[in-house]
């Protein structure tokens, strides 16, 4: 297993002491898949390729961006089994929209 204090260092990755250098290359290159669609820099990978085989890359590939798909897919379907409220919640703009933002710029000015 992984120590809780570990599974807690995921957010912050980066940043952390918990840490193994593999386990560090493996964390960027999950980050990689998932905040920039499997964009990344070709260091990261050879740096990859050096600890894991080509079969455990397509194998670390293939669950982490299954669980991608599943996720959007929860999501575009509001079938989330979390407890979490939503991140980004729209709020209405203010009384006379742009119109109040630009009256008030031209005011500062």
């Amino acid at each position: 297993g992984m120590s809780e204090s570990k599974i807690q260092a995921i957010a912050y990755w980066q940043a952390s002491d918990e840490f193994t250098p593999v386990e560090r290359l493996v964390l960027a290159y999950t980050d990689a898949l998932a905040v920039s669609g499997g964009r990344m820099h070709d260091q990261l990978f050879a740096a990859l390729r050096e600890h894991l085989s080509d079969l455990e890359i397509l194998e670390l590939t293939y669950i982490t961006t299954l669980y991608l798909h599943h996720a959007v897919m929860s999501r575009a379907l509001r079938v989330e089994w979390d407890d979490i409220d939503e991140r980004v919640v729209e709020i209405a703009a203010p009384e006379g929209g742009n119109d109040a933002l630009r009256i008030s710029l031209d005011d500062a000015r």
